[in-house]
């Protein structure tokens, strides 16, 4: 009997030392996790949401952003240094590269979306350059465009205003989103609104219209995907950072 108690004392004194170092190891798993997590989020995650929003500003359009011109676009189409040829999160100033390439082991869908998009900047964003360019330019050379545009004592400031104001129309941009270009050419809306019908339906004018819908929606889709790993308190899946 009094074998059977040392062995029963030795045996609870095993277990409870073993049960003590099992339970600190998995607080230190989890305190790793949590510290990961919150890297990945501030280090990664962060950042790559404000590329996100300003890669939007891209396929935006209205007075404070969109207003392309013709000059301005060609430059940069013959510039030697063409950044969406370069495009990457990963090349963003504050995305650390490792907690990056990390993401395909935590979140997969969000690292092949924002692969998704890296690629198709660096493969289509030219062509979209080009049919804004095509746009602009077919307005421009408009004989109607050309009388419309005469009518108004154009300044150094809003010398575009007229030019932009159709190319708003022909994107179906919301009023709302340009005001003050639309006072000054409203009291020619009757005009306007005849070159909108001529523009609207133009194949440049289509290429923009799709691309900026297709684009805007993709980029919508991560920024939430990015937002509800921010506030999620549980990191998903495994990596060799966690052992």
């Amino acid at each position: 009997m009094d074998w059977e108690n040392i062995i029963l004392t030795v045996l609870g004194g095993f277990l409870a030392s073993f049960s003590g170092i099992f339970v600190e190891w998995w607080r230190e798993r989890r305190r790793m996790r949590e510290r990961h997590f919150e890297d990945i989020k501030d280090r990664c995650l962060k950042p790559i949401l404000e590329e996100l929003h300003n890669l939007k500003g891209n396929f935006e359009y209205g007075e404070s952003r969109g207003r392309w011109s013709i000059q301005g676009l060609e430059e940069s189409l013959k510039s030697d240094i063409r950044w969406w040829e370069y495009f990457s999160f990963n090349n963003a100033s504050k995305v650390e590269t490792l907690l990056y390439e990390d993401l395909k082991n935590h979140y997969p869908d969000l690292y092949r979306d924002l692969q998704n998009i890296e690629t198709w900047m660096r493969s289509n964003y030219e062509e979209y350059l080009q049919a804004i360019l095509g746009l602009l330019k077919t307005i421009k050379e408009d004989p109607e465009f050309k009388a419309f545009e005469s009518e108004f004592d154009v300044g150094f400031v809003i010398s575009l205003y007229p030019l932009h104001s159709i190319f708003f129309l022909a994107l179906g941009v919301d009023i709302s989103n340009w005001p003050n270009i639309y006072l000054y050419v409203e009291p020619k809306r009757d005009k306007m609104r005849h070159l909108k019908n001529k523009f609207y339906n133009s194949a440049e004018a289509k290429k923009v219209r799709n691309t900026v819908q297709n684009m805007v929606c993709t980029i919508d889709v991560c920024i939430k995907k990015v937002n509800e790993i921010i506030i999620d308190t549980k990191l998903k899946g495994k990596c060799k950072y966690l052992r």
